[in-house]
Formats: structure tokens, C-alpha cells, sequence
């Protein structure tokens, strides 16, 4: 059977909370071991679950866990935002997608995609007119992935380092 078949996309709930932390630490953990200099080791996870609910209740946020057998073994969030005109800006309405994770065991079976079309329907239906995402610049896999699906570069945000102890970039 398809991934696709057996994965069941659903807005995220808050007695997910347990196994989605669990797929933050998993993220945070890729972020730590390729950006020391940025991200901190930590003991635990970094969000709870009083952080998720307040997330879940807001109206411009999207959670989005993909389960299989019982199992929730990926997440996307998004936020809606519109955005003002100015004087060199169209007002435009987008959504940004904050994190997307699938446990490694559930990688390249296309439950990303899944997760991803969802939220982009939801985007739509919500009335923006583009999605966003920012992707460090180590995450190749990522890079390609986002690439596939129609995501292409807007700009690149470029760093230089005044001291030798965060000379990684």
C-alpha cells in the first residue's frame, strides 16, 4: 500500500502534544549538530505544552500532524499573515510555514508532500496568495524537497562572522 494511502493528515490536537515535542526535538537536534554556533544543546524539549495550546487556539496558526497506524510521525505549522501595503509594497496576503518534520524512519515516502499540499489548501482557502519558508542553507535534502514541490528562491540572507568562535557559516 501507498504511504500516501495509509498516512492520515488532521489538524494537530493538544493530546498530541507528547509526539509532536518529539519531532521538535528531533528538528532541533539536526539544528544543533550542523549550527553550533546558533542553536544550544538542550535537555529536553524546548516547547511545552501550554506553548502548543496557546498556538492551536489562535486563529491565523495551522498544526498539521500526519499519523499512520496510531502514530503521529510528521507535523507542518503555519501562520497567516497579511500583509500591509507601504509605499514600495503590495499588501499581500501569505502564509509562512514555521516547521515541517518527519521522523527519520518516515522519510522519502511522501508524507511531506502530504502535509505540504495540505497546508497549502489551507492557504488558499484562508486567501494567500503565496507560501513561504526560510531553509538553512546546510539542509540540502530540504533544499531539493521544497524544490520539487515549486518553492524557489525569493533572496538570500548572507552572514559573516566577526570572531573565530562562530567562523562556521
Amino acid at each position: 500500500m501507498a504511504a500516501s494511502e495509509e498516512i492520515q493528515v488532521r489538524p494537530a490536537i493538544e493530546d498530541d502534544a507528547t509526539s509532536i515535542m518529539r519531532l521538535y526535538d528531533d528538528i532541533d537536534q539536526l539544528h544543533t549538530r550542523e549550527m553550533p554556533h546558533i542553536f544550544r544543546e538542550t535537555n529536553g524539549s524546548t516547547r511545552s505544552a501550554s506553548w502548543l495550546r496557546v498556538n492551536l487556539e489562535h486563529p491565523n496558526y495551522l498544526m498539521l500532524v500526519a499519523e499512520q497506524t496510531g502514530t503521529i510521525v510528521g507535523m507542518v505549522e503555519g501562520h497567516f499573515h497579511r500583509v500591509p501595503s507601504s509605499p514600495m509594497y503590495h499588501q499581500r496576503a501569505l502564509v509562512m510555514v514555521d516547521t515541517l518534520v518527519v521522523s527519520a524512519a518516515h522519510q522519502r515516502q511522501g508524507i511531506g508532500r502530504l502535509l505540504m499540499e495540505e497546508l497549502e489548501s489551507w492557504a488558499r482557502r484562508s486567501g494567500a496568495r503565496d507560501v513561504q519558508l526560510m531553509v538553512w542553507d546546510f539542509n540540502e535534502a530540504a533544499k531539493q524537497f521544497y524544490a520539487s514541490l515549486g518553492y524557489h528562491p525569493m533572496y538570500q540572507r548572507l552572514n559573516k562572522p566577526l570572531d573565530d568562535a562562530n567562523s562556521k557559516s
